[in-house]
């Protein structure tokens, strides 16, 4: 197991938007529970992020989750322990045309670029019903030139809202290519590189000094993230008839046109 999603439960309450999804977000996915008849609706997550849990589903829903990490759902999956799977997305533990409506937030930065992407569509094209949707929040790379550096200097002239903003403007700044990625320490030393004192520095800009704690998980680490584009997941998932793009929801937050939500339909024949 990584040793940053060992740890990363402890620093949740220090993340948010658009790191972790917002009303608006979670608006893009009730839109499409709406359009479900049946109140017996069968949903599972890819991850234990909280903010999808705490939907308020049709009260009959069966809610599960599946995560690789078992520190994530000790301390992050609010419901029954049995509905929460220690589980590879490539291959899940749940039967064939079971699930109505699969969500995940963020999960396909973590997975290799195309081979574990394209498995996860296939495992997802296995596991949902025929017309179920699957509903991914990604981080998209920059459209625009910039570097390490430059982000850092914005950083320091206060020109960064949070650290939510900035860990995904340097996972930006720092990827070649999706095939790569970012190594989570390349992110951590381009930061103290920079920064000689986080405690001077949250004074000078205003931020708590304790938001920086959760910058201190990626040194070191060797974790890959990878962001990929709206036409790189679509060609993945649309791939070979499985899935049919239902739309895209760009939300209106801070940094929110590097954060869409993407929605599939499972084209497989009822």
């Amino acid at each position: 197991m990584s040793t940053y999603w060992d740890q990363a439960p402890g620093y949740w309450g220090h993340i948010g938007p658009p790191l972790r999804p917002s009303a608006s977000d979670i608006g893009f996915i009730t839109d499409f529970v709406s359009q479900w008849r049946r109140r017996d609706l069968r949903v599972l997550i890819l991850g234990v992020t909280q903010e999808y849990q705490r939907i308020e589903w049709p009260e009959a829903t069966v809610l599960c989750a599946a995560d690789r990490e078992k520190a994530m759902i000790q301390k992050l999956w609010l419901g029954d322990p049995d509905r929460a799977y220690e589980a590879d997305w490539r291959s899940l533990p749940v039967d064939p045309n079971t699930q109505d409506i699969v969500l995940c937030d963020g999960g396909l930065t973590v997975v290799d670029y195309p081979d574990s992407v394209d498995q996860i569509a296939q495992e997802l094209y296995r596991v949902l019903s025929p017309g179920g949707y699957a509903i991914f929040r990604v981080f998209l790379p920059s459209p625009a030139t910039m570097t390490p550096a430059s982000v850092v200097d914005d950083l320091k002239c206060g020109r960064i809202g949070d650290l939510n903003i900035l860990k995904i403007r340097l996972w930006q700044a720092l990827q070649a290519n999706p095939h790569q990625g970012v190594r989570l320490a390349d992110v951590w030393d381009e930061v103290r590189s920079g920064v000689d004192d986080f405690d001077d520095l949250a004074t000078r800009i205003g931020w708590q000094v304790e938001r920086f704690d959760a910058l201190e998980l990626y040194r070191n680490c060797e974790d890959i993230y990878r962001l990929l584009t709206v036409d790189e997941v679509v060609s993945v998932f649309c791939k070979a008839g499985r899935f049919e793009l239902q739309g895209v929801k760009v939300p209106s937050y801070p940094l929110g046109e590097s954060c869409p939500s993407i929605a599939f339909r499972s084209e497989k024949p009822s």
